[in-house]
């Protein structure tokens, strides 16, 4: 595929043990924009949506 050169939110959603024995971190993409069609997977969630839990932000490059 190709890799897209921006900075977009997510939520990690794998916890720490995942983290250090698979190699690979769970992420959900977070965005504001409307969609015009929806997939199974894609959720809606009301506005303003809050996120409870350790804030660390970390950038990887």
């Amino acid at each position: 595929g190709n890799e897209i050169s921006k900075t977009r939110p997510v939520l990690v959603v794998s916890n720490n043990i995942n983290n250090r024995y698979a190699g690979t971190v769970t992420v959900l993409p977070i965005t504001s924009r409307k969609l015009n069609k929806m997939y199974p997977f894609d959720r809606n969630f009301p506005a303003p949506l809050y996120f409870q839990g350790e804030n660390r932000i970390k950038s990887i490059e």
